[in-house]
């Protein structure tokens, strides 16, 4: 295993037993520092990598933790499809994937889906009002 100490609020730790040096970034980040060079490797989620859109080649598939992303709605409104909501306002986390999806439901219908980009409570948002 890989041998190394981090220091209290620094992201940065050398490991002793591999000329290496480990970098504790945010999920989201790690797919932009690896396609821009930044950082040699990293270890996220295959659906980051598609939010970020860098190009990066997936060396390998470690097998664990299990990412879909699904639109939620009020339980009033579960009767509804998703093209029902194209020209509503959507909150995410995975801003460049939702403008994506919704994109051609947008062009079909004549609307323009608002996409808010939120971190932390995602699943609030329809109940705060911000989306729906």
């Amino acid at each position: 295993g890989l041998q190394y100490h981090r220091l209290d609020r620094l992201d940065v730790a050398p490991c002793s037993n591999l000329p290496i040096t480990l970098v504790f970034l945010p999920a989201k980040d790690i797919a932009s520092f690896v396609g821009m060079g930044n950082v040699d490797a990293g270890i996220t989620g295959q659906d980051m990598v598609a939010e970020n859109g860098c190009a990066v080649k997936t060396e390998l598939e470690l097998g664990i933790g299990k990412c879909s992303l699904s639109l939620q709605v009020p339980v009033v409104e579960a009767h509804k499809c998703a093209a029902d909501y194209a020209g509503g306002r959507i909150a995410t986390s995975f801003p460049n994937l939702t403008r994506k999806y919704f994109q051609s439901l947008d062009q079909a219908q004549g609307t323009t889906t608002q996409i808010f980009d939120i971190s932390g409570s995602v699943e609030a948002a329809v109940g705060l009002g911000l989306a729906g």
